[in-house]
């Protein structure tokens, strides 16, 4: 697995898809999770799914069953992310009105800033 790890600068196409740095396509060929940030900022993540399912079920882990603080978290997770598949050029379609907004408020300034746990990219310079 190669680490998560740089900035590459970015934009999406006309079709709204964003081309994955080469040196990640075989990383993610099996599917990516598409995810809003929990600390809600303007940019998206793109995530590995057993990363993001580890890190997901890693913030609910110490919270009680029945605290509104899990329910309202799950609903986050699960409601604010989405499935997704490379291309065969390698790009993710961020094809949802929503993901673009998120992602790029011009289209043409968006960056792969990659974290250092190898799971998951962000994506806009804003983050």
């Amino acid at each position: 697995m190669v680490p998560f790890r740089g900035t590459f600068d970015h934009t999406l196409d006309a079709k709204n898809r964003l081309t994955v740095p080469a040196r990640y396509r075989a990383t993610l060929a099996e599917g990516v999770v598409i995810a809003m940030p929990v600390d809600l900022k303007p940019c998206v993540g793109i995530w590995r799914p057993e990363d993001y399912e580890h890190y997901t079920q890693r913030a609910l882990a110490e919270l009680p069953p029945l605290s509104p603080r899990l329910t309202e978290l799950e609903r986050f997770f699960y409601g604010s992310s989405q499935d997704a598949e490379l291309d065969a050029a390698g790009r993710i379609s961020v094809s949802t009105p929503g993901w673009r907004r998120r992602s790029s408020s011009s289209a043409s300034a968006t960056a792969w800033s990659c974290g250092t746990e190898a799971v998951g990219m962000t994506i806009d310079r804003r983050c």
